[in-house]
């Protein structure tokens, strides 16, 4: 299903638009992009997305010709590590424009967090982050991210769009009790929406975040 997403007024990155492409290019390609071939359910960039992490080599692939995520200059993505608050930040506004808005001056700046040096490479990111409303408080940026934070930040950023998620249900989960209560209305909206799963009957609210989840999770919500 195509879905229309605007940052307020701003349209965003056109990842549906990006995805349709990149599948078409694939379809019509000899089976090979650049030097690598391609196989199913294996990345055709990073060396380490096969074996366990085939689950996620598709996704991960989108994004990295959509320029949301990177790997290393190895070609490694190191998929189960934990990914941190100031990356997750990063990847968000890669895959919506929230900072093409700020430098736009269609939304305007509310400054960063105290935790935030203006050198970092995320600060911008934060900055137009804290602009939409989507991350407040302290920021603790090399923090691990959770999977309830990440729901809530995800969930912040798709509520700025044009794309508006129903209420889902939890209860199913064996953990749900589990889940902050802020956490709550996000994870129930992205489980509906089919964006979040759980892992043998658990929704893991608490777990730390991996590269290759975070990947899955902003595949599915803007496919």
């Amino acid at each position: 299903m195509k879905r229309t997403r605007k940052l307020v007024t701003v349209a965003v990155l056109a990842v549906a638009v990006v995805v349709s492409a990149i599948t078409a290019a694939y379809a019509l390609s000899a089976n090979t992009t650049e030097t690598y071939a391609y196989l199913p359910e294996h990345s055709v960039y990073f060396y380490d997305t096969a074996g366990e992490y085939a689950w996620a080599s598709r996704e991960v692939d989108t994004l990295a010709v959509a320029g949301v995520i990177k790997g290393s200059g190895t070609h490694l993505f190191y998929p189960g590590n934990a990914i941190t608050r100031a990356d997750f930040i990063v990847m968000l506004d890669r895959a919506y424009g929230m900072s093409e808005a700020l430098d736009n001056g269609q939304v305007n700046s509310n400054g960063s967090f105290v935790d935030v040096p203006s050198s970092a490479y995320y600060s911008k990111a934060v900055i137009a982050a804290k602009a939409f409303g989507i991350a407040a408080g302290e920021f603790q940026p090399q923090q691990s991210m959770t999977r309830q934070d990440a729901m809530v930040f995800l969930k912040r950023t798709i509520d700025r769009t044009a794309l508006k998620l129903g209420t889902g249900s939890v209860s199913s989960f064996s953990d749900a009790s589990r889940i902050s209560n802020y956490a709550k209305p996000s994870v129930s909206a992205l489980v509906g929406a089919k964006v979040i799963g759980g892992s043998k009957g658990k929704i893991n609210p608490l777990s730390k975040v991996t590269r290759a989840e975070m990947a899955v999770m902003l595949y599915r919500a803007t496919h």
